[in-house]
């Protein structure tokens, strides 16, 4: 980990550590809608991954175990031994790793909109995103586009977060963004843990919500039947955005499972 690592992570609240991790060309500031609930129970610590915000790591290529080494140098740097860790998405990918190449690190385990490995409409998402961003079509369109597939129908009913979210997401600048996605995106193609589940021994939660396209509730039921100590909760009116589409609901059912 090189020396600007304070840069590129954040610790609000006081209690327990709880690491956030953040899905597919997310940074830390995914979060931002949940830490106001959770940091009055932890200590909250939030993180770009590699390739994202001020983290400009991207070699060797890009692997969930390589992001889940990235986490646990910072534990090390922050002289943490063990946490709780909660991971959307890519980050339920990195979180998977770090619990089972790392056990001793983690105290509770949430998976949300995670999965084993990818089923083949994630990829082709995957892949018409990719078109897309070669292509010449405006990033404001890619990101609706992309946004048809994240968000459940309650979310996408509201004009004014659909507003808020693509004028966030235009912050960004597109190409540093497209190299990010085009570097993460291997992580997830290739996350494989189907037949590691087994070394989980944490308990762990499987959450997500019930109108999730990319990742369905048969993934965080495959997750739940496969780690020996989980449960599975699905959220109702909600995709695969729920800390963003529920920020407080996902923060009550988090809390609730770690105290």
């Amino acid at each position: 980990m090189n020396s600007s690592i304070k840069d590129y992570y954040e610790i609000t609240g006081e209690g327990e550590p709880l690491l956030l991790i953040s899905g597919l060309n997310a940074d830390r500031f995914f979060w931002t809608s949940t830490i106001p609930y959770l940091k009055k129970n932890f200590s909250v610590i939030t993180y770009d991954n590699r390739g994202m915000g001020k983290n400009k790591l991207f070699e060797p290529e890009c692997t969930t175990e390589l992001m889940a080494n990235d986490l646990i140098n910072l534990l090390d740097h922050l002289k943490i031994k063990k946490t709780h860790i909660v991971g959307h998405s890519l980050g339920g990918c990195i979180a998977q790793q770090i619990a089972i190449h790392h056990p001793d690190r983690v105290n509770k385990l949430v998976l949300c909109s995670s999965q084993a490995k990818l089923l083949s409409l994630r990829k082709f998402s995957i892949k018409t995103n990719i078109e897309l961003m070669k292509s010449d079509v405006p990033p404001e369109i890619i990101i609706k586009n992309m946004m048809s597939w994240l968000f459940g129908h309650t979310f996408l009913d509201d004009p004014k977060k659909q507003t808020l979210f693509i004028r966030q997401a235009l912050m960004k600048p597109f190409e540093e963004s497209r190299y990010s996605y085009l570097y993460q995106v291997n992580a997830l193609l290739n996350h494989d843990t189907s037949n590691q589940l087994n070394k989980i021994t944490c308990p762990t939660l499987a959450i997500c919500g019930e109108e999730d396209i990319l990742s369905p509730p048969t993934n965080s039921q495959y997750l739940a039947d496969n780690i020996s100590a989980a449960k599975l909760f699905i959220f109702e009116n909600a995709g695969h955005m729920l800390p963003v589409e529920d920020p407080e609901g996902f923060s009550r059912c988090i809390i609730e499972f770690l105290a």
